[in-house]
């Protein structure tokens, strides 16, 4: 199962202290932008969770409610994944993809 990315509740700088909770357990995962009302998302996440459980760490995010992650790191579209190394964007995509493009995406 993913795990869910809880939204900042501190009055701490919110785009700091997410870039420090992204870090505290891996150099790199991908991000996973998802909403419960996006049909794609409901079609991308069963292959999301299967990826999660062979080992690549996932982060879910919803947009609804981490809105503070959305707006840092510019959220237009759902589905989206970013891969996320040392706390720094190294590239993202849109839609939905097979579970082997997402490993060959987090891979390469």
């Amino acid at each position: 199962m993913l795990k869910k990315f809880y939204p900042m509740s501190d009055g701490k700088n919110p785009v700091r202290e997410i870039f420090k909770r992204l870090n505290q357990k891996q150099m790199k995962k991908l991000l996973y932008f998802s909403a419960s009302w996006c049909g794609p998302c409901r079609t991308f996440g069963p292959i999301m969770d299967k990826i999660s459980q062979s080992g690549i760490p996932i982060q879910k995010v919803d947009v609804e409610t981490d809105l503070e992650l959305v707006q840092s790191f510019s959220i237009l579209n759902v589905p989206t994944v970013i891969l996320v190394q040392n706390g720094q964007e190294v590239k993202r995509f849109s839609g939905v993809k097979t579970e082997q493009q997402v490993k060959d995406f987090y891979n390469n």
